[in-house]
């Protein structure tokens, strides 16, 4: 479609004029239709019943619902809804309000929205309900494809009618419809090693035969990201839009850091490369059909030097899926920075992915205290992985 929503706009008119039928105190509403549209794609077919007031083969007024000559939008511009009548609230068989049912059956081979907004008529209030249906597409049934909305138009007055003539009492709205599609991503909450309280996780891969946690610990646009220190949303729950940070519960083996840049260093091919987190022990993740790691969103680094600190600056050339916190980023942690391997259940040395600015053969690591440290970048210590998901 050229448009993002092509739009069919259906307008009914109304011209209204005193009427002295049945006494000087009754309002005649006269209905008619045309339809002005911007786009062709949407297909919807029209129909409905309006209750007012007809005569008894005696000239007496009574009400009935008198059905409504369908269209077709867009192939036919004009509905016809006959006269209908307004009387003083006093009068026997008063029709104030008058009600107004329009049925919308989709013809599309697609959903259709259909919104329907009233106009502003000097003596008469219009209330849609509901304002707004979800057609399905033609091929659905009856019940998803053709829904009804009831319009109630009530006359303030009907001893003056309504002047002027020829005003536009409602504005229908037809447009392609995409229904929002559900993140994909339901989280679970609990207990996470060395934390306080509960956090929203997921599982991927596992070791022993035990699915490994990577919970959230922050959240964001990509780029400024905020703390997160308790659950987002309830155990087995979906995500809202956005963008979350996880890490592994767990430090996932060790690796020499390997070279004085993090692009192209051992520890970057240990996260990026064929063996993935290879560890000692019963250990996989199918990076081509796990549920989680297919939704990872890749994340290019681009690290600004920290004077302040002696942080060197750290890039990458593509987007990483799995990578190692950052010096800045490690203080979103701010429980505890303290990890146990996975293997031996103690607390572990583990890599940060920031560079020493002064000695580019040191890097930085966290200690089993929690303390930040360097460390020769040809030593061996633990892996705790990071990755991003947006929503």
């Amino acid at each position: 479609f050229s448009l993002l929503f092509n739009i069919a706009t259906l307008v009914l008119c109304i011209s209204a004029i005193a009427f002295g039928v049945y006494s000087a105190k009754t309002a005649s509403l006269n209905v008619s239709g045309t339809v002005g549209f911007t786009a062709h794609d949407c297909k919807v077919a029209v129909t409905g019943t309006i209750l007012g007031h007809a005569t008894t083969p005696d000239g007496e007024p009574i009400a009935t619902a008198q059905p409504i000559e369908g269209v077709t939008v867009p192939d036919k511009t004009t509905l016809g809804l006959g006269t209908v009548y307004f009387s003083d609230l006093t009068s026997e068989g008063t029709i104030n309000p008058i009600t107004l049912t329009l049925y919308f059956e989709n013809l599309s081979d697609f959903d259709v929205k259909v919104d329907i907004t009233p106009q502003t008529v000097e003596g008469i209030t219009i209330e849609i309900s509901p304002d707004s249906v979800i057609l399905s597409d033609k091929s659905a049934g009856t019940d998803d494809k053709k829904k009804s909305v009831e319009v109630t138009l009530t006359c303030a007055s009907t001893s003056t009618g309504i002047e002027p003539a020829n005003k536009q009492i409602l504005q229908v709205n037809m447009a392609k419809y995409t229904a929002p599609q559900a993140t994909g991503l339901t989280v679970q909450s609990g207990a996470i090693n060395g934390l306080t309280g509960d956090r929203n996780y997921v599982t991927m891969g596992t070791y022993n035969d035990e699915a490994l946690k990577w919970y959230i610990f922050a959240q964001g646009d990509g780029t400024d990201m905020t703390v997160v220190t308790t659950n987002l949303v309830d155990n087995n729950a979906a995500l809202p839009a956005g963008t979350y940070w996880f890490i592994s519960e767990y430090v996932l083996g060790t690796s020499e850091f390997g070279l004085n840049t993090y692009d192209g260093s051992t520890i970057q091919t240990y996260l990026e490369g064929d063996r993935k987190i290879s560890f000692t022990g019963k250990y996989g993740i199918n990076k081509a059909s796990d549920p989680i790691y297919t939704q990872i969103t890749g994340r290019t680094i681009n690290d600004k030097v920290d004077t302040t600190n002696n942080v060197g600056a750290v890039t990458t050339s593509d987007p990483q899926t799995l990578w190692l916190l950052s010096f800045s980023e490690i203080n979103l942690l701010t429980e505890t920075k303290v990890a146990n391997d996975i293997s031996s259940s103690a607390a572990s040395r583990w890599w940060l992915r920031s560079i020493y600015a002064e000695d580019d053969n040191f890097a930085f690591i966290v200690y089993p205290d929690g303390d930040i440290n360097l460390d020769l970048v040809r030593d061996s210590f633990g892996v705790r992985p990071a990755f991003q998901i947006t929503i």
